[in-house]
């Protein structure tokens, strides 16, 4: 029983020697050069002990077994102390002697173990390399050679083993063994290295499928996207552009692979445009945005944003540069529009108040006016500049009217207006304005059916259109000629109108002038909102025309001709009656020295003239008068006098306290008292500030003495 554990422990021993130790015991040659070695030193061992009796018929042959065994053993001891390259040239080395010898005692070159020959080669390229191969190779072709040469020259070699089968068997064993290991180990590592290469070469497939699938995503991106994309030459010529840069600028891709960055650029944005792209090339910022102008192929001018980068090689030198362009014209134009606009808000804000303020000294004109008028004697020789005084200052009033419509702060009223009559009264301003080389030549029917429109309306009309003819008449005389008249439209006249008109009878007003004339497609923009042949911010004239026809249901008709001149005829609805826009209207004068008894009023008016005008002729007319200058002192003296007020009369935009404030107040104490409210405004501006019911009547300033009296009596009562 205790030898088994012994032998046992043998047999492990053995079994652990036969496999490679030491530092090679991972490489996998090692380990197969290590096991070859093994086989061959069992297989001659064996048949040393198998040639041992028979020694004295055999002793060459024991003699290369023992060479070979010793050979063996030492490459084994070599490869097990990590010296595999030692190992390999001892086992080559000694394969060749061992070779050789058997080779010579056997016959020479017509010996069948000349086989052993090949496998020193084989054994060579799979353990040293295809080098020492070739050496291992030259080495036993010259040794053959060397046969070769013993052949033919007739020397006779010994053979010691010939014909013996144990021979045979011996050596052709021991050469199959040393070449079919090796050579399978070539084979194997062939194989790998074909099936490497195969995966590298799936790999570069991979990869060259990737980069096509990445180059056709780019391609697609560059060729397809909503933006504008260039690449550019650090010479500025572009080298590639996309549809969308082409559809921007009008050029097709050829043309403009045929010019720079330069070439489109508006001259004005060159300059800035060359300094960031320079800095751009050479490495002075890694990119840029900024805002151009391009030139398109029609010469019209667009707006761009522009992103300017570089593409640089593996030594980050730039290669060519990358514009990424988008057109902003169109938002540029309508933020160019919105910055018109807030400034025409804000000059019409500017006019608004300027013109009230303005009306409200011309209300003080012209009641100072009506008081001396009525202080004078009849038939003074003041009397007649004292009538054109207040006429100036009505007039001066409708004037200032129509600057408050034009700004917002008025709507005016609809009214039968006679169109000849505001054309004379407008032409009569304007020759003053227009073109000094232009002549205005009148033809106005005196007897056209009135029109129901807002008069500041068509004095606007005219003013533009009058304006719009003079600025046409340029560098020769001209002619500006106006006409009213009574005209038929058929049905094929009133369609070439701005808008459709039923076919019939209708109101006509013509502006024609003899001056540059317009083309179609200067026609074509014409009322489009600031489109302007002139100036910039200008473009507004013409569109403001057709909208005030189209508020007046009319409608506007444009021929032109270039060189020949323009004609704008505006066609309006009248009514068969006679107008009378200023047909009631009193001296205002009249009645001012005839006296009653009036209630008590308190007059509410921060304007002393006016107040104190106001106040004198109400009190030639037998009111009491109490005045107040700002809403906190009205609300004082409604408090302190409550019983004695019958009515306020008061500016609606007073200073202090507000006008709604004074008007709650004085409702508060006196439920029942008379409110008239006065204002440079019109009439709907009180339900902004008023709520219904807090006012009995309101009159408009400048107004006339007449007019207030009749307000006053009709709404003050009269005390008993």
């Amino acid at each position: 029983m205790k030898q088994r554990p012994l032998v046992a422990t043998y047999i492990r021993s053995g079994l652990r020697a036969l496999h490679p130790a030491g530092p090679l015991a991972a490489n996998d040659t090692a380990r197969v050069l290590h096991y070859l070695l093994l086989a061959l030193f069992s297989w001659y061992g064996f048949w040393v002990l198998v040639l041992l009796p028979y020694s004295t018929a055999h002793p060459p042959h024991l003699i290369a077994i023992g060479l070979i065994e010793l050979t063996l053993a030492v490459a084994i001891g070599k490869l097990r102390a990590g010296k595999m390259r030692q190992s390999s040239w001892i086992y080559l080395t000694g394969t060749w002697l061992y070779a050789t010898v058997i080779i010579v005692q056997n016959g020479g070159i017509r010996s069948p173990v000349l086989a052993l020959y090949v496998a020193i080669p084989v054994s060579a390229v799979w353990l040293l390399g295809y080098r020492v191969s070739l050496f291992a190779g030259a080495s036993c072709i010259g040794s053959a050679m060397i046969l070769v040469a013993l052949d033919i020259a007739g020397v006779e070699l010994p053979h010691t083993i010939v014909g013996t089968s144990i021979g045979i068997c011996i050596q052709l064993a021991g050469a199959i063994l040393m070449a079919v290991v090796p050579l399978a180990q070539v084979l194997r590592a062939l194989t790998e290295a074909l099936a490497r290469e195969r995966g590298q070469f799936q790999a570069l497939e991979r990869q060259e499928q990737e980069l096509r699938q990445s180059e056709e995503r780019f391609r697609r991106v560059f060729e397809d996207g909503p933006l504008g994309l260039g690449l550019v030459a650090p010479s500025y010529r572009f080298l590639k552009v996309n549809s969308a840069f082409c559809r921007m600028v009008g050029y097709s891709e050829e043309e403009l692979l045929e010019k720079t960055f330069v070439d489109i650029t508006h001259p004005d944005d060159i300059a800035a445009c060359l300094n960031f792209t320079e800095q751009l090339f050479h490495r002075q910022i890694p990119f840029f945005r900024t805002q151009k102008r391009y030139l398109t192929k029609t010469g019209e001018i667009i707006w761009i944003n522009v992103t300017g980068s570089t593409i640089r090689d593996q030594n980050n030198e730039p290669l060519y540069g990358l514009a990424m362009i988008e057109d902003v014209t169109e938002v540029k134009h309508a933020h160019d529009e919105a910055l018109v606009r807030q400034k025409l808000e804000s000059l019409g804000t500017l006019a608004g108040g300027i013109a009230h303020d303005f009306n409200n000294l011309l209300g003080s004109v012209h009641s100072l006016a009506e008081l001396a008028s009525a202080e004078l004697d009849t038939g003074s020789s003041c009397s007649e500049e004292l009538k054109s005084i207040r006429e100036a200052a009505m007039r001066g009033s409708e004037i200032v009217r129509q600057l408050m419509i034009y700004a917002g702060q008025d709507s005016g009223d609809v009214e039968l207006v006679d169109l000849s009559k505001i054309v004379d009264e407008m032409l009569s301003l304007l020759k003053v304005s227009v073109n000094k080389r232009a002549k205005i030549e009148a033809d106005l029917d005196q007897d056209l059916p009135p029109v129901r429109a807002n008069a500041a309306q068509i004095r606007q009309i005219v003013m533009n259109l009058i304006t719009n003819a003079s600025d046409a008449i340029t560098g020769r005389d001209g002619v500006i000629r106006v006409i009213t008249r009574r005209v038929t439209l058929t049905g094929e006249l009133a369609a070439l109108s701005s808008r459709t008109l039923a076919a019939g009878d209708y109101v006509q007003l013509e502006v024609s002038d003899t001056g540059c004339g317009m083309s179609p497609q200067i026609q074509s923009k014409a009322f489009d909102p600031f489109f302007s042949t002139k100036s910039a911010g200008r473009g507004l004239g013409l569109s403001v025309v057709e909208g005030a026809v189209r508020s007046l249901s009319g409608a506007i008709h444009l021929s032109s001709e270039p060189g020949k001149g323009t004609t704008f005829r505006v066609s309006l609805h009248f009514e068969e009656t006679t107008a009378g826009a200023s047909a009631g209207r009193t001296s205002g004068v009249d009645g001012l020295g005839q006296t009653s008894k009036g209630g008590t009023l308190l007059v509410v008016e921060d304007e002393v003239p006016l107040r104190q005008a106001v106040a004198k002729m109400l009190r030639k007319t037998g009111f009491e008068i109490i005045e107040a200058a700002d809403g906190n002192s009205a609300i004082e003296l409604i408090h302190s006098r409550t019983g004695e007020i019958d009515g306020l009369l008061l500016d609606l935009t007073v200073p202090g306290a507000s006008s709604s404030e004074v008007v709650a107040e004085a409702l508060k104490v006196r439920p029942d008292i008379r409110v008239i409210v006065t204002s440079a405004y019109g009439e709907e501006r009180i339900k902004d500030v008023m709520r219904e019911g807090q006012i009995y009547s309101f009159i408009r300033k400048p107004f006339q003495i007449a007019h207030l009296i009749q307000t006053l009596k009709s709404t003050i009562p009269v005390p008993k």
